[in-house]
């Protein structure tokens, strides 16, 4: 079992549109109770990220910039592979942490691992150059900041509760269903000054957990 975003293609919405797209759901759930993210916003975003890494097509579809990115994508892919055991992942791009996907079982996270991988890399491809490695205080608060956050829950679509989670610094979901949580999601929210979410040089760190 997993979130709709992840039921679809070889891989799922570059990790910087995920993050958007939930704080835009969440929003929407709250003040009117439809699961509505601004579709226009985000095609705007896949157009100036196509115009950046030079893969404008006619259709101006998210999967035309993988196509044209695919080896470089695959690559950074490969630098990181599932471990036994594991069921989540923390990502960070050059010296910043990201966010992170943690899942009910070792073997859906072995699933999904490498959609998760090619997500960030794409913003890795898409991120100024950095050497920094990022420090575990930074996961530490991040955990911290999910627990503090604003939580509501509404009927999911499909089985169990939709569960969603912001505060000031970042925004998230979960999925919980059969008396546990069947998925989490988190994101490090974009920084006012940059008009956009956190990005860095490439995926530097990733946390078992």
């Amino acid at each position: 079992m997993a979130t709709p975003q992840f039921r679809t293609a070889d891989h799922v919405m570059y990790s910087a549109a995920r993050a958007e797209r939930v704080s835009q759901v969440t929003e929407s759930m709250r003040s009117s109770g439809a699961r509505v993210s601004d579709q226009g916003a985000v095609w705007r975003d896949i157009a100036a990220k196509a115009v950046r890494l030079n893969s404008v097509s006619p259709t101006g579809a998210m999967s035309a910039i993988y196509e044209r990115h695919s080896n470089s994508v695959e690559e950074l892919g490969r630098a990181f592979s599932w471990q036994q055991g594991q069921y989540g992942a923390a990502f960070a791009i050059g010296d910043q942490l990201v966010g992170l996907d943690i899942f009910d079982h070792p073997q859906v996270m072995n699933r999904f691992f490498p959609k998760l991988m090619r997500s960030y890399a794409l913003d890795a491809l898409d991120a100024a150059s950095s050497n920094k490695v990022p420090i575990a205080k930074e996961l530490e608060t991040l955990f911290t900041q999910i627990g503090a956050a604003q939580m509501f829950s509404d009927p999911a679509v499909g089985l169990g509760k939709d569960i969603r989670f912001d505060g000031p610094e970042i925004a998230g979901a979960a999925l919980w269903a059969l008396e546990r949580y069947v998925h989490i999601c988190g994101f490090v929210k974009k920084r006012k000054s940059s008009g956009f979410w956190t990005r860095l040089s490439r995926p530097s760190d990733r946390g078992r957990f």
